[in-house]
């Protein structure tokens, strides 16, 4: 007897709701979870240098850009968006990935 699974199927039926960032009077639209890669890079990164380290400014830009797209990461730059608002901009979308309080809820601290 034949196992089937759709992984297809799987992806069509999930609830995907979307993750809305407004910058620079726009809404950029995020994809409703990261893709697995960013994580990969996020936990590699982590276990070579520790929980608590910087993340060098070109792997926040790589990790931005496969995290909202390469148009919407060029938009931030057109802007003038600085490494320090980008920091802080990819820490609130990954408090909405992976949220404390099961909410996803994020304030603007």
């Amino acid at each position: 007897m034949t196992k089937y699974i759709d992984f297809d199927r799987y992806l069509a039926e999930k609830n995907n709701e979307e993750v809305i960032i407004k910058a620079f009077g726009r809404e950029l639209k995020l994809p409703s979870e990261p893709r697995a890669s960013v994580v990969v890079s996020l936990k590699s990164m982590r276990d070579k240098e520790g929980d608590d380290a910087d993340i060098p400014a070109e792997q926040v830009l790589e990790m931005c850009e496969a995290t909202i797209g390469k148009e919407e990461m060029n938009s931030l730059l057109e802007e003038g968006i600085s490494i320090v608002d980008l920091e802080w901009l990819m820490t609130k979308i990954w408090e909405v990935y992976t949220p404390q309080k099961g909410d996803g809820e994020v304030k603007n601290d």
